[in-house]
């Protein structure tokens, strides 16, 4: 895979102090973080809702979260199905799709209902590719999902592609991630060797670029990949916000929301404001 880093070669730079950013967003200064209620200590994927509102779902909880954006505050909540290893959200067309980490994709229809059905739609997938992430690509009208296992493909962490309200994944990957180049490079750049993996818990379209930004929560990285799907850019969040990052998602404005779990504290999610 190649990678679009400019002309710095990884095996004679020198470690740098200062990290400079191509991204436009200031990582170092978000414009606010925001700490949940206690049921949202395992906070987990988070979408777009619309309106100044997020939507999101917590590690364990058949439950929908519909969040104040400016303030983190819980509007409403919605009861969809029973205790699961919920892993990640996404919306098409005002309805809610919430990703198992075993492949399964449960379609809420009516997610303002308070107790709504959820249909489950299977996947080839399963609990062996530990699903993690999960987006919706409007231009296609399909899904992305990010393992954080190999599978057949050594050495890469996939992005499979999903054809919406279908149960067949794509047989050639949307996206495969060198991961030791991209640690390599991580390496290089903050002038440390902290970590050795990439496992993707969390992705999204920018509104604006169309690039995918791929999160770890794992050694708290940031991928970004161009709408080629090469590499532009990999950073690795502060740990102040992004302790356990696990969900991202972006306003039409091009703000960006992370959220990450709590561990021993309170759940949070970060706005920073596209430049």
């Amino acid at each position: 895979m190649a990678f679009l880093l400019g002309t710095v070669a990884l095996q004679c730079q020198a470690p740098k102090k200062k990290v400079s950013y191509t991204l436009p967003y200031d990582f170092e200064q978000p414009l606010r973080i925001m700490e949940l209620q206690n049921d949202l200590v395992e906070i987990s994927g988070i979408a777009w809702w619309g309106k100044d509102t997020l939507v999101a779902n917590e590690d364990e909880k058949g439950k929908i979260y519909f969040l104040n954006a400016k303030n983190g505050q819980v509007i409403h909540k919605t009861n969809f199905g029973e205790k699961g290893d919920y892993e990640d959200i996404a919306v098409r067309k005002r309805k809610i799709f919430i990703l198992k980490s075993n492949g399964d994709i449960f379609k809420v229809k009516d997610p303002l209902k308070e107790e709504a059905k959820a249909k489950k739609i299977d996947t080839a997938l399963s609990k062996d590719d530990d699903l993690e992430g999960l987006c919706y690509s409007k231009r296609k009208d399909r899904f992305l999902i990010g393992a954080k296992e190999h599978g057949e493909h050594k050495g890469k962490r996939v992005v499979y592609e999903l054809k919406y309200d279908e149960d067949e994944i794509d047989d050639d990957p949307y996206l495969l991630i060198n991961e030791d180049e991209l640690m390599e490079i991580i390496h290089v750049k903050y002038g440390d060797r902290i970590g050795n993996n990439f496992k993707p818990s969390g992705l999204e379209f920018h509104p604006f670029t169309g690039e995918l930004y791929v999160i770890s929560a794992i050694n708290r990285i940031l991928a970004v990949f161009d709408t080629n799907k090469q590499l532009k850019e990999v950073i690795r969040l502060p740990k102040s916000y992004a302790h356990q990052a696990e969900g991202i998602c972006f306003a039409p404005d091009g703000t960006m929301y992370l959220s990450s779990e709590g561990g021993e504290g309170k759940g949070k999610i970060t706005e920073l404001k596209m430049k």
